[in-house]
């Protein structure tokens, strides 16, 4: 609960991992998170100073070797790599 009130999250996987693609993935809200994180935190650097965001876009990327999660190989089991790009205005 917060602010109040319940909120609910659907997730679920591709096709291809066993999922009906019917929701976004775990992975998903995770990179999410990430990005939802640095708005807040760019609006509150932003009043702090008195500076004004016009625009503000977050792309995150990531990969992950599947090969890790199904422990074939020696890669580990989580991703790879986060890449976050912020660009303001």
């Amino acid at each position: 609960m917060q602010y109040g009130r319940e909120f609910s999250f659907e997730s679920d996987e591709s096709v291809d991992r066993a999922g009906d693609g019917s929701a976004p993935s775990p992975l998903r809200y995770f990179l999410s998170g990430i990005a939802f994180c640095l708005q807040v935190w760019y609006a509150k650097g932003a009043a702090i100073v008195g500076c004004q965001i016009d625009d503000l876009r977050i792309e995150v990327r990531t990969f992950m070797d599947m090969r890790g999660e199904h422990r074939v190989g020696p890669v580990p089991p989580h991703p790879q790599w986060i890449v976050v790009e912020a660009d303001v205005a």
